[in-house]
């Protein structure tokens, strides 16, 4: 009876196996960590879906607004750095990452 770790799952996800008497019982559990812009990006990954280039976001933002040019830049970095926004080799733009879209 007890835990024993099984190795990863996906993405450093635990995989623990847990031993109960008469039963074998086997899940994932993942627990998304939270972003502090998390808010904010969210809001640009869904003008990215319905068709916005990353420059006409950064011109015009839906959020925040009034539009700040300094807070652009570091929210279209920060979509890059989490890869939720990747780059799309065919035309030199970039895309929402198919794993979050």
């Amino acid at each position: 009876m007890g835990n024993r770790s099984a190795g990863s799952g996906g993405n450093g996800v635990r995989r623990t196996l847990v031993r109960l008497p008469g039963y074998y019982v086997r899940a994932i559990v993942c627990v998304p960590s939270a972003h502090p812009h998390a808010l904010w990006l969210l809001a640009w990954v869904e003008r990215l879906l319905q068709g916005s280039t990353l420059a006409e976001l950064q011109a015009a933002p839906p959020w925040p607004v009034p539009a700040d040019p300094h807070v652009a830049r570091v929210l279209a970095r920060e979509l890059v750095d989490l890869r939720w926004v990747v780059p799309e080799w065919s035309t030199g733009g970039l895309c929402v990452s198919p794993r979050l879209a």
